[in-house]
């Protein structure tokens, strides 16, 4: 499963907003708390972004409530950032097969990828690797693309 469309359910990421890395992080809570107030909806830093989310939820409790009506043969999930330790976590314990994948920078932070299967090095390593998977899965191959 790629991306974020989950149904609106509470439990997925909503809105990710971009900000300047050279920006004042006050100036940008103070900006943002006013549109949040009596929303429940909470902020958190990501990586030269602040994501809106609802609170105590993650990626990782998303998959958990969309999964289980979808039955999928198996799960690739990719992430470079804090928000997605839970989706790491939640895909690492499956059942099926699965494969977590960390899309490494400078940024990320330590231990993130303790539960991927692999780390590649950016985000055109990571788009060759799903294209190596989309291959793999056409084919109907046995082996795991390496």
């Amino acid at each position: 499963m790629f991306g974020n469309n989950a149904p609106d359910s509470g439990n997925a990421e909503l809105l990710a907003v971009g900000i300047e890395s050279s920006g004042r992080e006050d100036h940008r809570q103070r900006w943002l708390q006013p549109l949040l107030d009596g929303r429940r909806l909470a902020a958190a830093l990501g990586r030269k972004v602040i994501e809106v989310h609802a609170p105590k939820t993650g990626k990782g409790s998303a998959l958990a409530a969309l999964l289980p009506g979808h039955d999928p043969a198996g799960v690739v999930c990719f992430g470079d950032d804090e928000n997605d330790r839970s989706m790491f976590e939640y895909v690492s314990s499956l059942d099926i097969p699965h494969m977590c994948v960390g899309v490494s920078s400078l940024e990320v932070p330590a231990h993130l990828f303790d539960r991927c299967d692999v780390v590649v090095s950016g985000p055109q390593e990571a788009a060759a690797f799903l294209n190596e998977i989309v291959e793999w899965a056409g084919a109907g191959s046995n082996s795991l693309p390496h």
